[in-house]
C-alpha cells in the first residue's frame, strides 16, 4: 500500500511490525538487562545484556535498525545522511541543556545546600504528616532534583514519622507531593519540558513552573484530607 506525500506522490508504507521494532527493542534490552542483572547475576548472559541493555547502547542498536530497515532500498545515502543531521540539530541542543541543568543540580546537591536546609525544616514544629512534605518541597527548591528531594525527605523523616504513628502511605504522598513544587532552570527536566514545547523564558517559567507550582499548592488540602482518612 502507499500514502500521499506532500507533494502529491504516493509513498510506499512501511509495516508497522518493521516501524515499531527500532522502538521496541531497545526497550526490550533495557529490561533484559534488569531482569539478567537481578536473575541470572554472574552468568555470561548477564554479561553481555549488561552491555547490550545498556541505555545508549541500546538506543543506538535501535538507531543502526531504524537507519538500515527504514528506508526504501530506493532512498539514497544523502537523503538518509540528511535526515541524521536534521536529528541530530534538534536533540543535540535539547541533550546539552539537559546535561547543563543536571550538573548544576548536582553542584548544588554536593555543595550540601539541600541537606542543610532539609535538617532545618526536621526541626519545625509542624504537624508530623506535612514534615515530609516540607523537607521535599525545600530540597526541590535547593537543587532542583525530583527524586533527590523525595529520597531525602523520606531518609530525613522517617525517624519522626515511625515514631508518630504516621501512616506510611500517607508520608510517601507528602514527600511525592513536596517534591513538585517549582520546576525551574536546575531541574533538568525543566530544559526537556521546555525545548520540546518550543517555549523559553518567561513563557516557559510561567507554563512549567507556575504548573508545577499550582500542584505543589493543590495536592496542600488533599494531604489534609488523606491525614483524616488514613491517621
Amino acid at each position: 500500500g502507499a500514502f500521499p506525500a506532500e507533494d502529491g506522490t504516493a509513498k510506499p508504507r512501511v509495516a508497522p511490525a518493521l516501524a515499531a521494532l527500532p522502538l521496541l527493542l531497545p526497550l526490550l534490552l533495557i529490561v533484559g538487562n534488569t531482569v539478567t542483572g537481578a536473575a541470572a547475576e554472574g552468568t555470561r548472559l548477564a554479561e553481555v545484556f549488561s552491555f547490550i541493555g545498556e541505555p545508549a547502547i541500546a538506543l543506538l542498536i535501535g538507531l543502526v535498525i531504524a537507519v538500515y530497515l527504514l528506508p526504501r532500498l530506493s532512498t539514497g545515502r544523502t537523503t538518509v545522511v540528511g535526515w541524521l543531521t536534521s536529528a541530530a540539530a534538534s536533540a543535540g541542543m535539547i541533550v546539552f541543556i539537559t546535561g547543563a541543568g543536571g550538573a548544576f543540580g548536582e553542584v548544588l546537591r554536593q555543595s550540601g545546600v539541600g541537606d542543610a536546609l532539609a535538617e532545618e525544616v526536621s526541626t519545625w514544629a509542624v504537624p508530623l504528616f506535612l514534615m515530609p512534605f516540607l523537607i521535599a518541597t525545600f530540597v526541590r527548591i535547593a537543587q532542583g532534583s525530583g527524586t533527590v528531594a523525595i529520597i531525602t525527605a523520606a531518609t530525613l523523616s522517617a525517624p519522626l514519622v515511625q515514631s508518630g504513628g504516621v501512616d506510611p502511605t500517607l508520608a510517601v504522598l507528602a514527600a511525592c507531593s513536596g517534591s513538585f513544587v517549582f520546576s525551574y532552570v536546575s531541574d533538568s527536566f525543566f530544559w526537556v519540558v521546555t525545548r520540546f514545547t518550543g517555549l523559553s523564558g518567561a513563557a516557559a517559567m510561567k507554563m512549567w513552573t507556575g504548573a508545577t507550582t499550582t500542584l505543589w499548592l493543590a495536592s496542600i488540602p488533599l494531604l489534609g484530607i488523606a491525614a483524616l482518612v488514613l491517621g
